[in-house]
């Protein structure tokens, strides 16, 4: 999955759960866990 699809995901994920764990988003993703926070992190840092 490219980074802006799992952007995406993750977007829509948080906005339907209002939370989520780093483990599971990234078992849903089939990514690792350090992918995820690379992802959160550009998306809320930058």
């Amino acid at each position: 999955m490219l980074p802006i699809q799992r952007k995406e995901f993750i977007l829509k994920r948080l906005s339907d759960n209002r939370s989520d764990s780093i483990a599971n988003l990234s078992s849903l993703l089939n990514v690792s866990e350090m992918t995820v926070r690379r992802d959160l992190r550009r998306m809320f840092f930058f």
